[in-house]
């Protein structure tokens, strides 16, 4: 589950049709309704390229989680401190942020792919997650307030 929520929040897209999320969101649940930690979101435009900044705290170990990717529809790859290997390709499409990703971890033996699609209703983010793992199917959607 950690796994999906920091897919949630690798988000970074092209500026011109991206919308704006910014906000401080708390009181985020998943699909089975298990809470998750909230999020703060920033974004700026630098040279007609949108960049959005998360930050937020791992519950299961408490560590503070940035990202801050530039939204210029480049693939992107980060390592994070267990092995896992992510690469990320970021687009907009009208008032949605859409996230392709990859992941993959060789010692643990495990590797997917994966899209997150990020929106605002009302004062709500929402992230849809879907893609595979090892084969196996998964599709989660995160709402925080």
């Amino acid at each position: 589950m950690r796994y999906l929520a920091i897919a949630a929040l690798i988000i970074s897209t092209s500026a011109m049709a991206c919308p704006e999320i910014s906000g401080n969101f708390s009181g985020c649940k998943n699909s089975m309704g298990e809470a998750l930690a909230g999020m703060e979101i920033s974004q700026s435009v630098n040279a007609g390229i949108t960049t959005y900044h998360s930050v937020s705290v791992d519950e299961e170990t408490g560590e503070v989680l940035k990202e801050e990717l530039i939204a210029d529809g480049i693939a992107r790859g980060a390592t994070d401190t267990e092995g896992f290997q992510t690469i990320n390709t970021v687009k907009c499409d009208g008032d949605k942020i859409i996230i392709d990703s990859k992941i993959s971890n060789e010692s643990a033996g495990i590797s997917g792919t994966g899209q997150s699609l990020i929106f605002k209703s009302g004062n709500q983010l929402v992230t849809r997650i879907m893609g595979e793992i090892n084969g196996n199917m998964f599709e989660d959607k995160i709402v925080c307030e």
